[in-house]
C-alpha cells in the first residue's frame, strides 16, 4: 500500500473520501428519483489482513516495529467486517448513514454510525464527482 513512499498515504485517503462522497451522492439521487432502494455507507476500521504487515515491511526495523504494534491495535476480519454487514442488512438503517468501529479514532469496536466529514456531505462535491465519473466512464448513472 505504502511502496511509492509517503505520496500514497494522502492518495489512498483521497480515493476513501472520493468513494464516501459517491455513496452520499448516489443516495441523493435515489431518493430524488423517488427509488425504495438507499445507498449506505461503512468501513472496516483498522482490520488485520494479510496486507497490515507487509504495508511496512519495506520501511526496515522501524517499518518491522510499527507492523508489530499495528497489529495489536487491529481488529480481526470478522469483527471489520461487521459495520459493513450491518449497513447492507441493519432493519433500522438509513440512505446516506455512515457505520464503522465506536473505539478511539473509529478504529475498532463495536458498530455505530460513524462521522462524516463536512467535505464528503457536500451536494456541491457529489454534483462534481458524478460528473467526472459520468465523464470518465462515459455512462449516465441515474
Amino acid at each position: 500500500m505504502f511502496e511509492r513512499g509517503s505520496r500514497v498515504a494522502p492518495a489512498y485517503g483521497r480515493s476513501r473520501l472520493a468513494t464516501t462522497v459517491f455513496g452520499i451522492e448516489l443516495d441523493r439521487r435515489l431518493r430524488a428519483a423517488g427509488s425504495p432502494i438507499v445507498s449506505a455507507l461503512a468501513h472496516p476500521g483498522l482490520t488485520r489482513t494479510n496486507l497490515t504487515p507487509r504495508a511496512w515491511e519495506h520501511r526496515g526495523r522501524v517499518g518491522q516495529l510499527v507492523a508489530r504494534v499495528g497489529l495489536l491495535a487491529t481488529q480481526n476480519v470478522e469483527q471489520g467486517a461487521l459495520p459493513q454487514l450491518f449497513a447492507a442488512t441493519g432493519p433500522e438503517v438509513r440512505g446516506g448513514q455512515f457505520f464503522g468501529p465506536s473505539g478511539l479514532w473509529e478504529t475498532r469496536g463495536r458498530v455505530t454510525e460513524a462521522r462524516l466529514s463536512r467535505e464528503a456531505l457536500d451536494p456541491a462535491v457529489g454534483e462534481r464527482l458524478w460528473a467526472a465519473a459520468e465523464a470518465l466512464t462515459d455512462v449516465s448513472h441515474l
